[in-house]
């Protein structure tokens, strides 16, 4: 009976020792997540670095260990939303012994009013997923005020405060 819950401890112990060690070695998009807010046809650029992760030659979690192109797969973002990335790839000859990091540039532009959320993923070789992204995009409908209209209302607040001021006098 010792001896097996000892097996079962040990065996448990081993199990998170290699979780860990593949967790510390993933790929990424950071930053991880974007949220946004604003009017209806409004853009939003974000830098996104990628990064592929080295190996330590043993671990047999890795897919791959070479690879040809890095790119941003946005097939899953909705009809409402423009996107936009730059650069599209990189292609290269790339192993995995070291980290790499590329770097994008990603424009959203939202077209039509509501809140969208969707992911992006980053694609080695034109087909593996290797990582994820959750994205949110809410756009309502208005416009946001010119600065004359603030002017005039803030104008029209600080009268209305004189007028006060003036008959509690």
């Amino acid at each position: 009976m010792r001896r097996n819950l000892f097996l079962t401890v040990l065996l448990f112990v081993m199990v998170a020792f290699i979780g860990e060690s593949s967790l510390a070695r993933a790929d990424s998009i950071s930053p991880s997540s974007l949220s946004a807010i604003g009017p209806t046809g409004f853009s939003v650029t974000v830098s996104k670095s990628v990064t592929i992760s080295g190996t330590d030659g043993d671990n047999f979690f890795d897919t791959f260990e070479t690879y040809s192109s890095v790119s941003i797969d946005t097939t899953e973002v909705p009809a409402e939303i423009g996107v936009a990335v730059a650069p599209g790839s990189y292609i290269g000859q790339f192993d995995r012994t070291i980290d790499r990091i590329f770097g994008f540039d990603v424009t959203f532009t939202d077209l039509e009013p509501g809140t969208h959320t969707f992911n992006i993923y980053v694609l080695v070789d034109g087909q593996f997923r290797v990582a994820t992204e959750s994205d949110t995009i809410t756009s309502v409908d208005g416009k946001v005020p010119e600065p004359t209209t603030m002017l005039l209302l803030g104008s029209g607040l600080l009268g209305l405060w004189r007028f006060r001021k003036k008959f509690q006098k």
